[in-house]
């Protein structure tokens, strides 16, 4: 029965699986015999519509398997319809699941309703109520569905369709499904991967299936990874896997480190950030009874779990909130330390560990690392940093709440954090706060009152200045906020009426801050304590005491909320007790010179001017009114300065006196002399005694002498100049990374050169080089992992300049990736130069390469293979005959002059000059440098720019080694002077020395380090045949004729046979000296480069008769070696396209 509702619709009972459902008013026909009422069904199995037994889209599914049945119901009529049912005939009622979209009941025209059944699919050989099918007549099964549907006049239509499926046609098939802790994992970036920590242990789980429709009497489960799988269950008890069935297996075992494991990876885990996944393969192979044999293999993975951690603690405790109990309380000022305790708490090894901190600090590496620089599983790291702690009223440094919750106030807080890699890449982090609070409010004021900058609080305290009458005394007042508030007025007085006055220490808010530490100054006469009104108190000496002086300084400060703190120190000075003192201090042209022998004894020539200097002291603490100063030689010294005008030699004040006169000729002076001026060959020097009487008021006389001597000039001036010669080899030219390994051991010399001495070819990135030696000699040196010696340490020594040391990381190891060197004084207390070079071969190493003060001269790789320069150490050999050291053309020549005085008379005006090798030719003599030490020759011991006697004074110069024997020559010349460094008149001293080298052609082939020849460069030698000498080819190279060294010849180099050939292409056509050097260029005839053959024709200088002919190979296929002799050629050297050269 229906009833309408105030809406609109019929209410209908009982209609949909007996629900009450609201229907919409649907349009009742007029004539219900008229309506065309459709519905429609579809069957569907597992989506293939089979609506005949022999249709091809007939599905094979094996018993077991699951099916699914899908039924489309749509209306093709006039009218909605309602109360739709299906049903199947081997199913019965099927469930709605979808297509009803405005939700009214109503299967209306525009709307396809789905409902859908699943069940397992029926063995067919042996099920009732088949049908022939599947297009050989095989058991087909077959089932009906069927729909009703009614109208709004509950007029009802009703449609069926059939489907069907088959078995499979006897074929066999078996499924293995491999899961790793349950997850099936195939996908090693899959979200199922399943994580372990390296050690725990892991179970793998293989399902094996019959997918076929044959029975398998034999299953044999394996796993590529060695694990064995172990049968669980799943069989019915006939031994046998029937279609269908599905039998388990499992295995175990312990989760692998994938960082280094020897088991199978692959990349997986995170897809952004792939890690090593653990990859093994499940294996099933199966026979059936006929001896068909069915197989499957499946995949499973597992990741390991990195993890970091880091725990923040401020002077030992964690406060990671700021309301907690631990919070530590720090006052402003002290010290604070922070303390980073790093944990790799996951399962794989992590690198590259960075610490930081939120608040800019720098958390130092203080222990906890093995020695491998890798952060293992359970591995504890401490970092460590310092500051002070903060005002935290007045900070720019984040706070926040904390301290007290009953109170909160400003609690510090900062941020640790760490990231660290994992092998493969992945990263991991942690951050962890800290925090730390002030003291409560508790205002304080100190002052402290020093007398001439001592404390001398007590009037008998040790630090009581003695201060004479008179003289100056400076009262400093230091006031301290020793409080935690700010003070933001202060007042400083003096109970004796003296006025301080602000001298700084504000950091320009005119707040006093907690630890804020103003300066305040005043300054005074000392009083006569015997007579002064001011306060005095017993001190001084507690022997014997004597009036002290006394005064209080006081401060008082108010805070900003009115709250009033004061403090008052004391400060004393006494007077000096009474005791008289005088002194003379006598010198003879500016020198003491009291010993006869002493060093600073002047030498003054007969007749050159002397004068006598007279300082007389008052040593002691009582005036001096009446002063004589006399000499015992009869010079009468006059009174030139010092007194501050009332007559009196106060205590500490310094009256000067002078005499002149004219030296003596000391070999026959009358006057006073004694044996002095050389110990080693003593002769006269001259002695006068300066003295002084003096007499306090009191009538108590003090007095002092005091001698002072002079030497004339001996009378034996020499000079000597010692010449070395040292070869500072080139590179080789190869980089060493590229013939052998990693270095293990460097040879290296330190050369005292500065930056601007750097030659290398590593990037400019890679090399920094900070300060200068200044040729110091010797220095210490230490070389190094990391800057100033830190780290593992390879070389650790005294060096002299020029002298080498070895960088060895030892036996079969090998240098980090930069190599530091730390050059100090050889007291190791200054720093002169700090180099940082790459060491790894990631940049070239050349034999002959200079990083500031340190040159390569060794190099061993690992394996103990290597190569070195030649050694020369030190200022090299004197060679003052041939031949000399020897050395490659190219090589750097380092010339060393050691001028030595073997005379006893200074010498000024020092001039080394070098000839240059061209004696006879001064035009291109130059002066070698000399070596200084600040504005001074680094002999110059006293300094005062004259070559003393015994004194040894270092010049140097360099050049390039040019081919064959070479000789120079040097001179030195100085000038005799007195000890007012004016000349005796003695003739100059000279001396000149020789040295020698001689140089022969670097070996190689040039055409390995520039591009073909453009120019040649040759030398005309005179030579026949017999004198040829190279490494090409012999049918290379022809030579016929000798000129029997005529002079000067006629040469043409040309690229044909005949010279006068008209396509002749003519390089040098001229006439050339014997032993001089010619340039053949491919310019010439247009060409950039020489061709194969080149052709030489030397004719006499008429160009009438041909004396030689010669041809050779120029275009590199065969090799051209500097020093290559062709005959009466020499080859000396090339000049590519691109501007390169090589040789001389």
């Amino acid at each position: 029965m229906a009833t309408r509702n105030t809406h609109g619709f019929r209410r209908i009972a009982g209609l949909i699986l007996g629900f009450t459902l609201l229907l919409p008013i649907a349009p009742v026909s007029a004539d219900p015999g008229t309506d065309n009422l459709k519905i429609v069904i579809e069957k569907l199995t597992d989506g293939f519509d089979a609506d005949n037994p022999n249709d091809a889209d007939v599905p094979e599914i094996a018993p077991g398997a699951p099916i699914t049945w899908t039924f489309v119901v749509t209306n093709e009529g006039d009218l909605p319809l309602h109360t739709i049912r299906v049903n199947d005939d081997q199913l019965g009622g099927i469930p709605y699941v979808s297509g009803d979209t405005d939700g009214d009941g109503w299967l209306d025209l525009d709307e396809t309703w789905i409902f859908e059944a699943m069940g397992s699919a029926a063995d067919l050989s042996t099920a009732a109520g088949t049908v022939p099918g599947c297009g050989d007549g095989r058991p087909t099964y077959q089932n009906r569905a069927s729909t009703v549907g009614r109208s709004g006049n509950w007029q009802s239509t009703s449609d069926f369709d059939y489907s069907h499926y088959c078995n499979p046609d006897g074929e066999p098939d078996i499924d293995i499904e491999k899961l790793t802790e349950g997850f099936d994992a195939d996908d090693p970036f899959g979200a199922d991967v399943p994580k372990i920590a390296v050690g725990l242990p892991v179970t793998w789980t293989y399902l094996v299936t019959n997918t076929g429709t044959v029975d398998i009497v034999t299953v044999d489960v394996t796993d590529d990874q060695g694990v064995v799988p172990v049968f669980i269950g799943g069989d019915d008890g006939d031994g046998i896997l029937n279609p269908g069935e599905v039998w388990t297996y499992q295995a175990s075992g312990v989760v692998e480190d994938l960082g280094v494991t020897t088991f199978t990876t692959v990349d997986g885990c995170e897809p952004d950030d792939p890690e090593p996944a653990y990859e093994n393969m499940g294996l099933v192979v199966g026979t059936t009874g006929d001896g068909t044999v069915v197989d499957d293999i499946d995949p499973s993975h597992y990741c390991n779990t990195p993890s970091i951690d880091i725990e923040k603690l401020t002077n030992g405790n964690q406060a990671d909130g700021s309301f907690d109990g631990d919070v530590p309380v720090i006052a402003a000022g002290d010290m604070v330390t922070w303390t980073y305790i790093v944990t790799n708490t996951g399962d794989v090894d992590l690198f590259n560990v960075t610490v930081t901190d939120d608040q800019g600090i720098v958390p130092i590496f203080s222990g906890g690392d093995d020695g491998d620089g890798i952060l293992q599983p359970g591995e504890v790291w401490t970092y460590e940093a310092t500051g002070t702690a903060e005002h935290l009223g007045t900070t720019g440094f984040t706070t926040v709440d904390g301290c007290d919750p009953a109170g909160p106030r400003p609690a510090y807080e900062n941020m640790g954090a760490v990231v660290a890699n994992t092998i493969r890449g992945a990263s991991v982090d942690d951050i962890d706060p800290s925090h730390y609070c002030n003291p409560p409010d508790a205002p304080d004021i100190d002052i402290e009152k020093l007398t001439n900058g001592n404390q001398a609080d007590g009037s008998f305290d040790a630090d009581v200045p003695l201060i004479a009458p008179g003289d100056m005394v400076t009262w400093t007042y230091i006031v301290t906020n020793t409080g935690n508030v700010d003070i933001v007025d202060v007042d400083v007085t003096d109970d004796q009426g003296i006025v301080p006055i602000f001298d700084g220490g504000d950091d320009g808010d005119g707040i006093l801050n907690p630890g804020e530490v103003w300066t305040y100054e005043a300054t005074g006469t000392a009083e006569d304590l015997t007579a002064t009104v001011f306060t005095t108190a017993d001190g001084c000496d507690p022997s014997d005491p004597r009036p002290a002086y006394e005064n209080m300084g006081m401060v008082e400060g108010t805070t900003g909320d009115g709250t009033v703190v004061d403090d008052i120190d004391p400060s004393h000075y006494c007077n000096p007790p009474g005791t008289p003192d005088i002194d003379i201090e006598k010198a003879t042209n500016g020198n003491d010179a009291d010993d006869p022998f002493g060093v600073d004894v002047p030498v003054i020539a007969p007749g050159d001017p002397v004068t006598w200097t007279y300082v007389v002291t008052n040593t002691g603490d009582v005036d001096i009114v009446d002063v004589d100063v006399t000499d015992d030689q009869g010079v009468v010294p006059v009174f030139s300065g010092g007194d501050d005008g009332d007559g009196i030699l106060n205590p500490g004040e310094m009256w000067t006196y002078a005499a002149g006169g004219v030296a003596e000729d000391l070999a026959t002076t009358v006057f006073t002399t004694a044996d002095g001026c050389d110990p080693s060959d003593p002769r006269p020097a001259y002695v006068n005694l300066g003295m002084v009487v003096g007499t306090t008021g009191t009538g108590t006389m003090v007095d002092d002498n005091d001698p002072s001597s002079y030497c004339n000039p001996p009378g034996n001036p020499d000079i000597d100049i010692e010449k070395f010669t040292l070869v500072v080899p080139t590179s080789s030219g190869a980089d060493l990374c590229d013939t052998y390994g990693k270095p293990s051991m460097l040879t290296m010399r330190y050369t005292g050169d500065g930056n601007d001495a750097s030659s290398h070819t590593q990037d400019s990135g890679k090399v920094v080089v900070t300060g200068d030696p200044l040729d110091a000699d010797p220095v210490h040196i230490t070389a190094s992992e990391k800057i100033n010696g830190d780290g593992a340490i390879w070389f650790t020594g005294v060096v002299a300049l020029g002298d080498t040391f070895v960088i060895d990381a030892g036996v079969g190891e090998r240098l980090d990736t930069e190599t530091h060197i730390w050059i100090q004084d050889a007291g190791e207390t200054v720093t002169l130069q700090n180099i940082e070079f790459h060491t790894s071969c990631s940049q070239p190493l050349l034999l002959g390469d200079q990083f500031g003060a340190a040159q390569l001269l060794g190099f061993v790789d690992e394996d103990g293979m290597g190569e070195s320069l030649p050694l020369s150490t030190g200022f090299g050999e004197d060679a003052d005959t041939p031949t000399g050291p020897s050395a490659t053309a190219g090589d750097t020549i380092q010339w060393t002059y050691v001028v030595t005085n073997p005379g006893d008379q200074q010498l000024a005006d020092v001039m080394v000059t070098d000839d240059n090798g061209t004696a006879g030719d001064s035009s291109d003599d130059f002066n070698p440098d000399p070596l200084l030490d600040g504005a001074f020759n680094v002999g110059d011991t006293d300094m005062d720019g004259l070559l003393d006697p015994g004194e040894e004074w270092l010049y140097q110069s360099f050049g390039v080694a040019q081919l064959g024997q070479y000789a120079n020559v040097s001179d030195v010349v100085g000038t005799p002077v007195d000890s007012n460094g004016d000349p005796t008149g003695a003739p100059d001293v000279v001396d000149d020395d020789p040295s020698h080298y001689i140089a022969t052609f670097p070996p190689g082939d040039v055409c390995d380090t520039t591009g073909k020849p453009q120019i040649l460069h040759l030398v005309y030698t005179g030579d026949g045949d017999d004198a040829t000498s190279h490494s090409q080819d012999s049918g290379k190279v022809s030579v016929t004729g000798d000129p029997m060294d005529a002079d000067p010849v006629h040469i043409i180099v040309t690229d044909k046979e005949d010279p006068n050939d008209d396509k002749a292409k003519i390089f040098f056509d001229d006439v050339v000296a014997l032993g001089d050097d010619f340039n053949a260029d491919s310019m010439m005839a247009d060409k950039d480069e020489f061709p194969s053959a080149t052709f030489v024709f030397i004719y006499d200088e008429t160009e009438t008769t041909l004396l030689q002919s010669i041809e050779f190979h120029t275009s590199c296929s065969q090799p051209l070696n500097l020093g290559d002799q062709f005959g009466a050629i020499q080859f000396i050297g090339l000049t590519d396209k691109d501007g390169n050269s090589a040789g001389i």
